[in-house]
């Protein structure tokens, strides 16, 4: 059996809930309907007032039940809410067809009361379910009638005049009395139903305003469309940014390429089947010349129904402010860190000169000085160059040089370089090089300062006595050879874990332990990875390390 989606089981509960309220109405009429045949008719000898009482009393208690079930209807599972409504109308199928033989079968009009049961079906079920109970309520009466007709059930008899049924008044009266309280009951019962549906319709008419009003003032703009491609709601904010008077009357002569281009795509299903592949949100950017330049952003969603994906939703994003103050962050941090270049180049010559001179004999206190100086003039340096790279790679200019070669002896250089570093720090710099040779296609440089700036990070935040693991092992089911990077330092807080590879972002500890960092490292580092084709991850845990993962494919 399908299961239910959260939708459909709200609906059927309260759907059901609606059923409950109706049956007091139709259940009250038949009874009032019994009671006046009874009382003022004098008919109805076989059906006797206490057994008329047992049935309502019945179906009072039937009801307070079915009002206490269907109100906690979200705690119940799908097969109990489905076996319970069904319950309720065979349930009430079958006490009116009780009632209509003890109310003298064909002489009685309480048949008319089948129609409520099927009116409820078909709140229920929909159209099938309408169909079906419309047949089980023929059939129950169907047997009922040829069972007496035939003699296997007891004619209990109604009316018992001396008269023909139309001549007798009494008779004429009671019916109809029955068939007007029935006209009367059914009334009640189906402005009942209307009422709580007009109820329900206004509600989703304010729900549907009040989303419209939330889309409308939204700074983004949006589109919805059908499988077909029809609109089926948009946003004013989408004519502001598309510059266009009308969604549905675009006239696209003499536009340029590139509006054409946002247009047929903006205003198309493309994207749907890879939606429904993906379940996800798939981005396109766009540039269009429109009183300016304007950096136009698409997210594309699937419109989910409870049948599925009905449709695609178009965000359509104006990123041209954004853009911008990008570029100017870039520009003025590709030109302080060029005006930065020339100085700390000079100093780094100095330094150099000092550490190297043989003719002027410097103390050990001058001479770890000017170790002091020339390592902090390396970090500003490299510090320089990670705002370049940053600069560069947000500006698309990023040259790559890739070049095929021995990735196992490139990682034992960088490896190598960091040894008297180590030892002064008083670091176990391990290797676990487990390949025999790594023939590769990569750009040593970028693939360098990507290694070298992990490998910083795990010297600066790892105490001495510590110890840092730099491996290589081949991954033969992705023909890749994944590149790992262990130390047993801070480590990264779980919180801010998933943050670690955004621009300038760093870990809260870190920052108690190294104040200087630009919080570039990373974010360099995976743009590298990414475009080599590969993959960085890492894992962690506060105060005990962590272990970076790079994946370079074999190419």
């Amino acid at each position: 059996m399908k299961k239910l989606s959260p939708l459909e089981k709200k609906r059927l509960i309260q759907v059901s809930v609606w059923m409950v309220w109706g049956r007091w109405i139709y259940v009250g009429g038949l009874a009032l309907v019994g009671l006046i045949s009874k009382i003022v008719g004098g008919v109805n000898d076989n059906f006797s007032t206490p057994l008329i009482l047992a049935f309502i009393i019945n179906a009072v208690i039937l009801n307070f039940f079915y009002l206490w079930f269907f109100r906690r209807g979200e705690r119940w599972s799908d097969l109990s809410l489905r076996l319970v409504a069904l319950f309720f109308l065979l349930g009430d199928m079958l006490l009116l067809t009780l009632v209509i033989h003890y109310a003298g079968s064909i002489e009685s009009t309480s048949f008319l009361y089948y129609i409520f049961i099927i009116v409820a079906s078909s709140f229920i079920y929909g159209m099938r379910g309408t169909f079906v109970f419309a047949v089980l309520s023929s059939l129950a009466f169907t047997f009922l009638i040829l069972g007496e007709h035939f003699g296997f059930l007891v004619h209990l008899q109604r009316y018992y005049f001396s008269l023909p049924l139309f001549r007798n008044a009494t008779a004429t009266l009671m019916i109809i009395v029955n068939v007007v309280v029935s006209f009367f009951v059914t009334g009640f019962f189906i402005g009942f139903l209307a009422k709580l549906t007009r109820k329900e319709e206004k509600n989703l008419i304010l729900e549907k305003e009040k989303t419209a009003s939330i889309l409308q003032s939204l700074d983004d703009g949006i589109l919805v469309l059908n499988k077909e491609g029809e609109i089926v709601h948009f946003n004013e904010r989408l004519k502001d940014i598309l510059k266009i008077s009308s969604v549905k009357e675009v006239n696209l002569d003499g536009c340029s390429d590139d509006f054409k281009a946002v247009f047929s795509y903006v205003f198309s299903t493309t994207d749907i089947d890879k939606l429904k592949k993906i379940g996800v949100s798939v981005f396109r950017d766009f540039i269009l010349d429109i009183d300016g330049i304007k950096f136009i952003k698409v997210i594309s969603l699937p419109l989910r129904e409870a049948d599925g994906i009905t449709g695609i939703i178009r965000i359509i994003r104006d990123e041209t402010k954004e853009k911008n103050f990008d570029k100017m962050k870039t520009d003025f941090i590709t030109v302080a860190a060029h005006k930065l270049r020339t100085p700390l180049s000079a100093t780094k010559w100095v330094f150099e000169a000092l550490r190297d001179s043989s003719s002027t004999p410097f103390s050990q206190e001058q001479l770890e000085n000017i170790r002091m100086g020339y390592e902090s003039n390396e970090r500003m340096i490299r510090l320089v160059n990670d705002f370049l790279n940053a600069a560069r790679l947000a500006e698309g200019d990023l040259k790559y040089n890739f070049k095929r070669r021995d990735l196992k002896e490139f990682l034992k250089e960088i490896t190598d370089s960091f040894a008297a570093r180590a030892h002064s720090k008083n670091l176990d710099l391990k290797t676990e090089f487990n390949i025999a040779n790594a023939d590769v296609l990569f750009d040593a440089d970028q693939l360098r300062a990507a290694l070298e700036g992990i490998i910083e990070n795990a010297f600066i935040y790892t105490k001495k006595g510590g110890q840092i693991i730099i491996g290589m092992e081949n991954d033969l089911d992705n023909q890749a050879i994944i590149i790992k990077i262990k130390d047993n330092g801070i480590g990264i807080p779980a919180k801010q874990q998933k943050l670690i590879f955004n621009k300038f972002y760093r870990a809260e500890n870190a920052m108690h332990v190294e104040t200087e960092g630009s919080g570039l490292g990373l974010y360099l580092a995976k743009e590298i990875i990414d475009r080599h084709g590969g993959n960085i991850w890492f894992e962690s845990q506060e105060n005990k390390g962590s272990t970076f993962y790079l994946k370079l494919p074999i190419k």
